[in-house]
Formats: C-alpha cells, sequence, structure tokens
C-alpha cells in the first residue's frame, strides 16, 4: 500500500523538477537555479547576493537564469526597456517585501500601474525641491549641526601644528579620537531626512546614540525582509493576523521602525488637521498635502523617506569617504579644486550652495559620481514581470511571468560602458572623457543608480543634493584618515541595502584652513 504512495509523489516531484527545469532551460545559468531557489538561497545566506549575480553574469551572459522563473541582467538597454514609462513589463511580488504596514502600500511598493504613477505625480513636485525652498536649508542646518558635533566630540588635533610641548601629546585621549564614521554619519543622514521629511530632526545627534533603537531594529529586520523578497510565500505568511502581530512593526511599538511609523502619524495628524486654518507649509509634507496625497498615504511615504533616504545616503558617504582614502592622486586633485575655489571667493561660507558646487567644483562632483557607480547604494533585484505573450531580448525568448531582475553591481562596472578599467575608482572618467559619445553612454548608465522611467527613484535630487554638499563641507574642512586601513569598514549586503559599522577614522582640522 505505501509503495504506490511512494511511486506517486516521486512521481510527481519528478514532473514537477522538469517542469520547472524547462521552462526557462534555453537560458544558461547555474545548475541549481534551473529548478529551484537553492542558488539564490545560498548567495542571501552569505549575506553577498551581489556578488553571486555579479559573477553569474560575467559566467552565462548578459541574460542569466538565477531561479526557476527568475533571469538576471548586467546590460543597461535591457534594463531601461523593461523600466521605461510605457513599458508593459510590470512589477513582481519582489516589492511585496517592502511593504511594512499591510494596511496601505506606499509608492515603491505598489504594484498596481495606475495607483503607482498616481502616488508618483502627487509627491514629485515635494521630491524636486521645485515647492520645497527650504530642502538646501533644511540640509544646511543639519550639516552645521554635524560640523560642530565632529568639533565638540571628535576632533583630534593636529600634532604637525600644535604647539604645545610635546609632554602634553601623551593624553591620547585629548591629541587622538577616534570615531566610527559609519554610525555617525547615519546620525547625520537620520537628522537630515527626518528634518525633510517632519520638519524636525529625530535628535539622533543631539543625544549621540540610536534613538528608539530605530537603527538596532532595521539592521534586524533586514535580513528578515530578503527572506520575504526571495520566498514570497514567506511574506504571505506575514498576513495571518497573529504572524502580522509578532513580526510586523506597529504605531503603538516604544522602539525601532514602529516607534518611527508612530512619530509619522502624529505629525501628519497635526499637519493635515492645521490645513484646514491655514496654507500648507512650503515644504516636502506641504506640497504632498497641495497635490492631493490623502492624509493615511502620507504617513507610510513619509515613513518611507526616513528608511530609504538614510541608507542609501549614508552608505555612499561612507564609500567616497573610504575612496579618498584609498585614492591618493584622486584626493589630491580634490583639494586642490578646493582651494582654488575657496581662494578664487567661488564657494559661499559657512556653506556652499549647491549651485556653486555644481559650477565650481567639478572634479568634486565627479568624485561623487564615481562613488555611487562603483559603490551602488541600493542592489535589490527589482523583479519585474514579462507581459503577457512574453519577449524576445537579443533573440532570446522569456515566456509571461518569467521574472527579470537587475544585477546592479554589474552593471556599474560594465567594461563595455566604463572601459578596462572599470573596477578602478577613476573619477576623471567623467571629465577627462573627449569622447563625447562614450561619455553620454556613460552618464546614461551611471544614471541608472537611481533606478530609471517610471520606477526611477524621486528622491535622487534630494540625495545629490545632500551628498555634494555633505562632503564638500567635511573635506573643506577636515583631514579623515582610516584608523584600520586593513580593515576599513565591516559591510554585509542585505535585501539591496548594505549593512555598515566599524569605519574608524581620526578627523582633524586641515592644516591652514580656518575654523568656519
Amino acid at each position: 500500500m505505501l509503495f504506490p504512495i511512494v511511486i506517486g509523489l516521486t512521481l510527481l516531484f519528478s514532473a514537477y523538477l522538469f517542469s520547472s527545469y524547462w521552462r526557462l532551460h534555453h537560458i544558461p545559468g547555474p545548475f541549481l537555479a534551473s529548478f529551484s531557489k537553492l542558488w539564490l538561497l545560498k548567495w542571501v545566506i552569505r549575506a553577498e547576493l551581489h556578488i553571486g549575480l555579479l559573477e553569474a553574469c560575467e559566467k552565462y551572459g548578459h541574460i542569466a537564469r538565477i531561479g526557476p522563473n527568475e533571469v538576471v541582467t548586467n546590460d543597461p538597454e535591457i534594463i531601461r526597456r523593461i523600466n521605461a514609462v510605457r513599458s508593459p513589463y510590470k512589477r513582481s511580488t519582489w516589492y511585496n517585501s517592502t511593504c511594512f504596514d499591510h494596511s496601505r502600500n506606499h509608492v515603491f511598493c505598489e504594484r498596481d500601474e495606475g495607483r503607482h504613477v498616481e502616488l508618483r505625480n502627487q509627491m514629485i513636485a515635494g521630491y524636486s525641491g521645485k515647492e520645497n525652498p527650504s530642502l538646501e536649508l533644511s540640509i544646511d542646518k543639519r550639516l552645521t549641526h554635524f560640523i560642530s558635533f565632529i568639533r565638540q566630540k571628535y576632533l583630534s588635533c593636529s600634532v604637525e601644528a600644535s604647539s604645545l610641548e610635546k609632554r602634553e601629546f601623551q593624553s591620547a585621549s585629548y591629541c587622538y579620537k577616534p570615531v566610527d564614521f559609519a554610525r555617525i554619519a547615519q546620525y547625520f543622514a537620520l537628522d537630515v531626512i527626518s528634518d525633510i521629511a517632519f520638519g524636525q530632526p529625530f535628535g539622533f545627534l543631539e543625544t549621540d546614540s540610536d534613538v528608539h533603537d530605530y537603527i538596532k531594529t532595521q539592521k534586524a529586520l533586514l535580513p528578515l525582509f530578503e527572506w520575504f523578497a526571495m520566498f514570497p510565500s514567506l511574506w504571505r505568511l506575514t498576513r495571518i493576523g497573529w504572524v502580522s502581530r509578532l513580526l510586523m512593526p506597529k504605531t503603538t511599538d516604544k522602539s525601532g521602525l514602529g516607534c518611527l511609523m508612530g512619530v509619522a502619524e502624529r505629525i501628519v495628524n497635526h499637519r493635515y488637521a492645521a490645513t484646514s486654518k491655514c496654507a500648507p507649509k512650503s515644504d516636502m509634507l506641504g506640497s504632498f498635502i497641495r497635490h492631493g496625497l490623502p492624509q493615511e498615504q502620507a504617513k507610510v511615504e513619509t515613513v518611507l523617506q526616513v528608511m530609504a533616504g538614510s541608507d542609501t545616503t549614508v552608505t555612499s558617504l561612507r564609500m567616497f569617504v573610504l575612496f579618498m582614502n584609498t585614492s591618493p592622486p584622486v584626493l589630491h586633485r580634490l583639494l586642490a579644486e578646493l582651494d582654488a575655489a575657496e581662494k578664487a571667493g567661488k564657494l559661499s561660507r559657512p556653506m556652499a550652495r549647491g549651485s556653486e558646487i555644481q559650477a565650481h567644483i567639478p572634479y568634486l562632483c565627479a568624485c561623487v559620481k564615481e562613488s555611487l557607480r562603483m559603490w551602488p547604494p541600493v542592489l535589490g533585484l527589482g523583479f519585474k514581470d514579462v507581459p503577457e505573450g512574453g519577449d524576445t531580448i537579443n533573440d532570446i525568448f522569456l515566456p509571461a511571468g518569467t521574472s527579470v531582475g537587475c544585477d546592479a553591481w554589474g552593471l556599474h562596472r560594465s567594461k563595455a560602458v566604463y572601459g578596462d578599467d572599470a573596477d578602478f575608482y577613476r573619477p576623471g572618467r567623467w571629465i577627462d572623457t573627449k569622447d563625447e559619445k562614450k561619455l553620454a553612454e556613460m552618464n546614461r548608465s551611471a544614471d541608472l543608480v537611481f533606478g530609471y522611467g517610471k520606477n526611477g527613484c524621486l528622491g535622487k535630487p534630494v540625495a545629490f543634493m545632500e551628498l555634494n554638499k555633505t562632503v564638500t563641507e567635511l573635506f573643506r574642512r577636515f583631514d579623515i584618515s582610516l584608523v584600520k586601513p586593513w580593515e576599513p569598514i565591516r559591510s554585509v549586503q542585505r535585501n539591496g541595502l548594505f549593512v555598515q559599522s566599524d569605519m574608524w577614522v581620526r578627523i582633524s582640522q586641515r592644516e591652514g584652513v580656518d575654523e568656519f
């Protein structure tokens, strides 16, 4: 009796494996990926999925199979094609994993095309800065606080420039104040984005601490959300009442993401109530209100702002500082450009304007762009589903429903686009290249760091302004050197974002530069 059951189950399982394999059998990829998600699971467990995707595309081609129904590409033309405004490709279940409130989707996880476009239209003016004249001022205020914070708590004295007697140098606590730049940079980024989103900073720098354990909770949640992204059936379990109550954040939580949601709820309720008495403020939330974003929707969108805006920007800031430390010729050229602009009076004090940075220190802007290229802050696969009827790309047929993801790490290291030194940090490629056609191709590819078309990042203008201004003011004033060059930073990739820590640096006042 048992034998026929075993035979039947074996045949069913064999049929399932064969059908899984056959669907995309014509697309090369790792063996395990042809019938299971074990290959993806291996790299997720290692927290190095971006490396696995890079190797897959290098070995199997611009379109590689990474799962029974999943392929990945590092081809910029394909990525633009599937994300174009009129593309028939739809967002896959992968986006569900970024949902933190089952009662309402935010703009990033919204899979309904019409609703997604509507949300973008209601928020794009606020993100662009056109209706938010206080945007740059908000960044300047937080940046001023950050510089003061460094000077008061973590500025090491410059021994070479000091006139103190040698015996006074013996106190390491006085002359040597190492600080984890990964930590304080995240405090700064969170204060900036909370000021922009809510009109007031959360106070990470003020307290020099992880307010409400937000960062700690985020680090714990990211691996969980990555599992949800790879295995959608796990995410569906979170919609069960008791599972949701156990795992998902709530506005009544005293710490973490739920606490942030509670703060957003209180501030948004207050701001929407105030609009009955006076016109909305000229800030980002005010712009959302003016363009008809519903009150309940504003609550999840402001939380998304803080989550996405802080994690991505701070990764780029950390890596910029790291690249400066590991590229002496680049740092020398950058400082020479900064000093020349300063001497010529082209940079305002105490804070340079964003327009001045763009106009007068182009090499610094090139360094920012190269840092984003070499270390994209967002590496999520961002699967899009092939439309009904299937699609043929580069003579490869993709059946309807196939999920196509992006290998961002490999995309921005393409030797076909950037040349043989694509793996080398060389900002000069952005301003020294004489071939206009080649430069245009590189710029089009680099722009994909922030997504493309209907899936482009709304926060791109804010991110560039914050990054350009922050690195300008830090390197204008300070020397920042690594304390442990043999282990400069700890970095793991979780659900497309980097969890980074232990970036120990020594910060001192630049010689010959007055305090301002």
